[in-house]
């Protein structure tokens, strides 16, 4: 499993084929920040905020409301988890 960039380079140097985890939006974490965590722990290292449609604390560049939505504080303490 690979979790760094030391990772990718260390499988790919062995000749193999090597991908990070990540969620697609952060609808995952059901706006509970301790849930970054918990999938930080389970071997996620990047998340999109939002994918296809916002969630209620970032706006997605495919629906109306991501027009005008960017993070709100929630979403401004999920980056600064996520980081």
């Amino acid at each position: 499993m690979a979790t760094t960039s030391a990772d990718i380079r260390r499988i790919a140097g062995a000749g193999k084929l090597a991908a990070l985890m990540g969620l697609e939006g952060g609808y995952a974490i059901d706006e509970r920040l301790e849930y970054v965590q918990r999938y930080y722990q389970m071997g996620v290292r990047y998340m999109s905020p939002a994918w296809s449609v916002s969630t209620s604390w970032a706006g997605s560049s495919n629906d109306e409301v991501g027009q005008t939505r960017g993070l709100n504080d929630f979403g401004k303490s999920v980056i600064r988890e996520m980081n």
